[in-house]
């Protein structure tokens, strides 16, 4: 599966998935979708990003009349602060791949969100993180980098990251199951380069302290 290639595509987004040819899904993935266009005016009203519990909120109370006043409210905040202690104590060890990888699937790609603050975490499968237009703020250990249209990042486990994408922007983060992920990439292992020799230690050392970004330019 290619987002770059001409067949027809699918991809997740919050809220649902798309199966479409490139040129039509590049266009959709430019349009904010509701939890962003809440996000976006939290931001307007408020002067500050919505966090990752207002969108946890959020998704489990899709039916809300007036989402960004309703957030805000003393009971809302009471549950967003319980999400939020909740996602921090699963981000002390880590992300797994069986919360964000179907069990049929060797891999998942979704579109990063705009205008949610989602903090810094570990995860115990490899990602990808390819930048399609706009750019893209990466902490990864608290070393900050930006990234533009043709970036990719690549993730091993274990490495605490986070992404912050500006409005225009679009990316893609693909998740893969470790296992699949080596035997995808197996055959860079023979060749005689700095890139074989940085993913022969991602097969030998699981926990690999260090991330990999390529500049591609546009």
């Amino acid at each position: 599966m290619s987002i770059f290639g001409n067949a027809g595509v699918t991809i997740t987004q919050a809220g649902g998935v798309i199966a479409m040819d490139t040129k039509t899904l590049f266009e959709k993935l430019l349009h904010l979708n509701t939890y962003e266009r809440i996000g976006r005016d939290y931001l307007q009203a408020y002067q500050r990003e919505m966090d990752y519990g207002a969108f946890l909120y959020l998704m489990q109370q899709p039916s809300l009349r007036e989402p960004v006043k309703a957030i805000a409210s003393p009971s809302a905040q009471a549950e967003q602060k319980r999400l939020r202690q909740q996602f921090h104590s699963i981000c002390k060890t880590e992300l797994s791949a069986q919360d964000f990888i179907k069990t049929d699937k060797p891999f998942e790609m979704e579109q990063l969100l705009r205008y949610i603050n989602i903090p810094a975490h570990r995860h115990d499968f490899v990602e990808m993180v390819c930048v399609l237009s706009g750019e893209c703020v990466h902490l990864i250990n608290n070393h900050q980098s930006v990234h533009h249209a043709g970036d990719m990042t690549l993730i091993p486990p274990g490495i605490s990251h986070e992404l912050h994408a500006s409005p225009d922007c679009v990316c893609i983060t693909t998740k893969f199951r470790t296992n699949t992920f080596l035997s995808f990439f197996s055959n860079l292992t023979r060749e005689n380069s700095l890139l074989s020799a940085y993913f022969t230690q991602i097969m030998q050392l699981p926990f690999c302290s260090c991330a990999l970004s390529m500049h591609g330019g546009t």
